[in-house]
């Protein structure tokens, strides 16, 4: 849940992804510190990763509806990569993970 002073757009492009901001589920709330009132918005953003093209603002303009339904259903998950070393130390702590099961169960001693 992000939150902002400012009212958010209904979308940003950030290369090739486009963040997307359902509009109609945009709260106000009112933050109180000590003799200080604030006006937030509240809301959730929807990333999506699309190809550039020409007219990406106009093309997400007119299909705004449909990508960000898509968006909402299928969450972007951004790929992390391991390096080598990563990786053997992941697949070291399965192992002993998997001793440790077997010789609990009795299975090895």
């Amino acid at each position: 849940m992000i939150q902002s002073d400012t009212f958010p757009k209904k979308f940003r492009i950030k290369g090739n992804k486009i963040v997307f901001v359902d509009t109609n589920n945009v709260k106000e709330i009112i933050k109180q510190d000590e003799n200080i009132e604030t006006k937030l918005y509240e809301y959730d953003e929807f990333v999506l990763k699309l190809e550039p093209r020409k007219n990406m603002k106009q093309y997400i303009e007119s299909n705004y509806n449909k990508l960000l339904q898509y968006a909402k259903d299928n969450p972007y998950v951004e790929e992390v990569k391991q390096t080598q070393e990563e990786k053997i130390i992941e697949q070291e702590l399965i192992i002993e993970d998997l001793v440790q099961l077997l010789i609990d169960k009795g299975v090895v001693y």
